[in-house]
Parts: structure tokens; sequence; C-alpha cells
């Protein structure tokens, strides 16, 4: 059962030999070998089955320490690294092209004169949670809103619904 390797036969022959009074105790240790070498190719399929890095490189690490091969793990975990960086870039790549529909809708917004600041501002503000630097658009919003302001006060019904406007902005 030794020279085998199969671990079933190990274990049943370990049984029978400890039954009829027999020393088992080598034999014993070697079926412990076996059954953590056994334990631990299984983490390994198991990891490279459900390709996440970290049990990868836990199971890599443990059959390294046993003599595994680690060959076809290695390059399991090679390529889900890959695709996590893809994946990384892909988001990135994202988040920048919507940086730059953000700022072009604002920088569009800005130049239109007749644009309530309210809207004004919630333009910015989307800008902003989308990374935008909007500094100058700040500017802007300000001396719109001073400007209506301004113009909400010389009236002579002061016009409320300007006035709520810019409070609102």
């Amino acid at each position: 059962a030794l020279a085998s390797g199969d671990t079933a036969r190990l274990r049943l022959a370990v049984g029978e030999a400890r039954a009829v009074g027999l020393d088992v105790d080598n034999a014993r240790d070697v079926l412990k070998d076996w059954s953590a070498r056994d334990s631990i190719r299984m983490q390994l399929e198991s990891a490279c089955t459900a390709l996440r890095e970290d049990l990868l490189v836990a199971a890599i690490a443990a059959a390294r320490d046993k003599g595994i091969d680690t060959a076809a793990a290695e390059a399991q975990l090679v390529f889900v690294e890959e695709q996590r960086r893809l994946t990384q870039k892909q988001r990135e790549d994202a988040k920048a092209q919507k940086r730059l529909r953000m700022a072009d809708e604002l920088a569009r917004a800005l130049e239109e004169p007749d644009l309530a600041p309210s809207p004004l501002a919630d333009k910015i503000r989307a800008a902003r949670t989308a990374g935008v630097d909007v500094a100058v658009a700040l500017g802007v919003l300000q001396r719109r809103l001073e400007d209506q302001v301004a113009l909400a006060m010389n009236t002579a019904a002061r016009d409320s619904r300007r006035l709520a406007d810019c409070i609102r902005a």
C-alpha cells in the first residue's frame, strides 16, 4: 500500500494491520502526510475553480511547503491577476469618460447665459461628484447669483421667484 501512493488503499491497509496487532505508527504518519497533501491538492483545485486571487496565493504557498507541483495553479493566478488589472483599467477608463462627459456638459451649461442658477448649481454638483475641477464654474455661478440677486432687488416688485432660485442654488 505504501508503494502504491494511494491514500485510500493505505488507510484500508493501516486499519487491517492495526486490527491484527501490527505496529502501524510509521504507516499512520505517512497516511497523515498523504492526507494533508490530498487536502492541499483539493484546495488548489478549488482555488483554481473559484478564480479568487487570495485563495490561489494561499493554496500555492501551502502546496509549495508540501512539495506539490503548483505550475497549473500559478498559471491560473497569473490569469486572475491579469483579469483584475484589466477590470481595474476598464473602471478607470469609464470614470475618465464620465469625467470628460460631465466637464463637457458643465462647459456647455456655462456658455448658456440664460441658464438659471439652480440648474447650473446642479450641474456643478454632478461634475464635482464625477471628479471634475469646478473652481471656474463656481466663480461663474457666484457672479450669476450676484447679478440675479441685484436684478431681483432692483425691480419694483422685488422678484421673489428669482430670489428663491438664487437661494436654492
